[in-house]
């Protein structure tokens, strides 16, 4: 279900990005295991086993980048899905 949801994600920013008028920008987030409430049993073994970095990420993580997006900083980037998760999925 998780996988379906990206694949959609994905294709609702490319679909979006061609619609835009030139300037417009459009970027996704795509969240690895991030230390919420929501964290299923198991989490964390899951993540000592697959996440490179070996830890759960955190929420200001998450935040930091949303907010890199929404600057002039990163005027160039469009189109991107940006993955947060600690190299999970390399």
């Amino acid at each position: 279900m998780l996988h379906q949801k990206r694949r959609f994600l994905r294709s609702l920013v490319k679909w979006r990005t061609s619609l835009l008028p030139r300037g417009g920008r459009v970027n996704a987030i795509a969240p690895g295991e991030i230390d919420t409430e929501i964290l299923s049993p198991g989490t964390a073994e899951m993540v000592n086993r697959d996440v490179p970095l070996r830890r759960l990420g955190n929420p200001l993580e998450v935040a930091h980048t949303i907010y890199f997006l929404s600057t002039e900083s990163s005027s160039y980037i469009n189109g991107a899905e940006i993955h947060i998760n600690g190299g999970q999925h390399v």
